[in-house]
C-alpha cells in the first residue's frame, strides 16, 4: 500500500513541477498577445507569481509525504 501512495505522489509532484514551469515560462514571456499592454503583463505577472507560489507549497508538502512514507 505504501509503495502504490509513494507512486501516486510522485505523479503528483511531476504534474506540480510542470505546472510550476509552465507559470514560470509565463511569468517571464508574459502575455503571448502580439501588443500587450504593459499593464497587462503586469496582471499576468502577479497572477503566476501566486499561481509559483501556491504550486512550490504543494510540491514541498508532498515531497515532505514522500519522504515520511519512505521511513
Amino acid at each position: 500500500m505504501r509503495k502504490f501512495v509513494r507512486f501516486v505522489i510522485g505523479i503528483f509532484m511531476l504534474i506540480f513541477a510542470l505546472l510550476f514551469l509552465l507559470c514560470m515560462l509565463y511569468f517571464i514571456h508574459g502575455s503571448f498577445e502580439f501588443n500587450p499592454l504593459e499593464e497587462r503583463h503586469s496582471q499576468i505577472r502577479d497572477v503566476m507569481a501566486l499561481f509559483m507560489f501556491l504550486l512550490g507549497g504543494l510540491e514541498i508538502s508532498c515531497l515532505a509525504v514522500w519522504i515520511k512514507l519512505r521511513k
